[in-house]
């Protein structure tokens, strides 16, 4: 995939990275994903909580393999909802490889429990794919496992494609920070021929083998890990790589429909003593500020201009 760079449009830091490979002498296509630490662009998340910051991780790296296993210009929303002082964890990532994450904390004191119970049985797992207006868009609900979400996209995958699929996520906690890496494996039966048990294995095995300061390592490329991993019995066929960025400014539009939900009137009581409401992105962090004016020019708008899909 080729991310085009319109003319002076300056070139934007990335945050991680998607290989995309394939066997030549097994039918099996995989990916391998970087992110580099996610705790400095998932602001809901504290330096420090490295057991929430691992279930983002998950949260995060399963969707864009979501988003980039489809076809088309998809965006993907993943949720889990639950009772307990985490009701929402929520991850999207688009086709360009955009992404925000969001952990809604309702204790400041969150405990390896909440967690775990979080991400329990009880717990829903929605999977939202969103083609556009145009499109037909899709919402499934995947049964949680283990306690483990990326256990349960594992799941999905391979009841949904019914092919046989690995998805395994490693996580690495520097200095309270967070980086990410995952390795996904899919059979290919169309390439024909069968994939036998033995090779499927041993391309398990080899994942067993690789530790997450290894993967999560800057001195080794990711052409360079896909060669470590499985190079020494398998030939590997990698394609272009897709850079991944956390979307880090505020969604104004977005807010704007917020406010507009709530009614004039009610906004109007909203403004404080200098004549402005404070509105509080939860995905990037950042504030936007609207005055008296920019109320009264929001409730102005038609619906088809205000109608912008929030992404």
């Amino acid at each position: 995939m080729e991310t085009r760079i319109r003319p002076g449009q300056p070139k934007r830091p990335h945050h991680g990275i998607v290989q995309p490979f394939m066997f030549d002498n097994v039918p099996v296509r995989g990916k391998l994903l970087r992110l580099n630490n996610i705790t400095d662009h998932v602001p809901s998340l504290e330096v420090g909580e490295n057991d929430m910051a691992t279930v983002m991780a998950e949260l995060v790296t399963s969707a864009v393999c979501f988003a980039t296993d489809l076809k088309g210009k998809a965006y993907v929303t993943l949720q889990v909802h639950s009772a307990g002082p985490l009701p929402l964890l929520i991850a999207k990532c688009n086709w360009e490889g955009t992404l925000r994450a969001y952990a809604k904390k309702e204790s400041d004191d969150i405990t390896k429990d909440d967690i775990m119970r979080a991400t329990g049985d009880q717990s829903i797992f929605a999977v939202t794919v969103d083609f556009g207006r145009e499109n037909e868009n899709y919402q499934s609900f995947v049964p949680i496992k283990s306690t483990s979400i990326s256990a349960s996209v594992e799941s999905y995958f391979e009841q949904s494609a019914q092919l046989r699929t690995s998805f395994r996520v490693y996580t690495n906690v520097t200095e309270g920070k967070t980086s990410a890496a995952a390795v996904f494996l899919q059979a290919m039966p169309e390439r024909g021929g069968e994939l036998e048990e033995d090779d499927w294995n041993r391309l398990n095995m080899l994942l067993d083998t690789i530790t997450e300061e290894e993967i999560l390592s800057e001195r080794i490329s990711e052409k360079g890990m896909l060669i470590r991993l499985f190079g020494m019995d398998d030939i590997i066929r990698v394609f272009e790589p897709q850079k991944l960025y956390f979307k880090e400014e505020a969604n104004r539009k977005r807010m704007g429909r917020a406010l507009k939900s709530l009614g004039l009137a009610t906004c109007i009581d909203l403004l404080d003593d200098d004549g402005k409401i404070e509105v509080t992105d939860e995905y990037s962090g950042k504030t936007e500020i609207f005055l008296k004016d920019d109320i009264e020019a929001l409730f102005a708008q038609t619906d088809e201009d205000a109608d912008e899909q929030d992404r």
